[in-house]
């Protein structure tokens, strides 16, 4: 179990650099192509996040790019089960009919398990959460890379809702 993390977070990790190192190619100019369709794919994400009232956005947007290759993976919960988060059973990723539909859990699960963990820590972040529930191995390498993302939404999403 933990070399299956250890490969995993490997592979994010070597992701992340790839995309970081060349931001002009991955991020795009806004020119078009694909790179402008993700733009807005992300936009869109960001937007219905935000309506939905979900709790740190750009943080949680932050981990599904991180999470799913910039949304493009196509061996994942979300390509598979319209499952943005990777919520799962025991046995299985959860299933939804739609992207919206796995919003909508997400909402619920931070109202379950984030918003009573905030309650108890007002000024905790949704960092020190994500460490309160180990959510990783390597934490202080997962949170600077969802850092930097958290950076490129600020810069070409929220910025250009401005």
């Amino acid at each position: 179990m933990m070399q299956k993390q250890t490969k995993r977070l490997l592979v994010i990790s070597l992701l992340t650099l790839l995309v970081l190192t060349s931001k002009s190619n991955v991020f795009g100019d806004g020119k078009g192509g694909s790179t402008s369709t993700t733009v807005k794919r992300i936009t869109t994400l960001y937007n219905s996040l935000v309506s939905h009232n979900i709790e740190s956005p750009k943080t949680v947007l932050a981990i599904v790019i991180y999470e799913t290759g910039w949304l493009k993976c196509k061996s994942c919960a979300l390509e598979q089960n319209n499952n943005l988060f990777g919520f799962r059973t025991n046995k299985d990723f959860l299933k939804f009919s739609n992207t919206n539909e796995s919003i909508k859990y997400m909402k619920r699960w931070q109202v379950k398990y984030y918003k009573p963990w905030k309650a108890r820590h007002p000024r905790g972040t949704y960092y020190e959460y994500l460490r309160y529930i180990r959510y990783c191995d390597n934490m202080d390498s997962y949170i600077r890379n969802i850092k930097s993302i958290e950076q490129w939404i600020t810069e070409n999403v929220e910025t250009a809702k401005k």
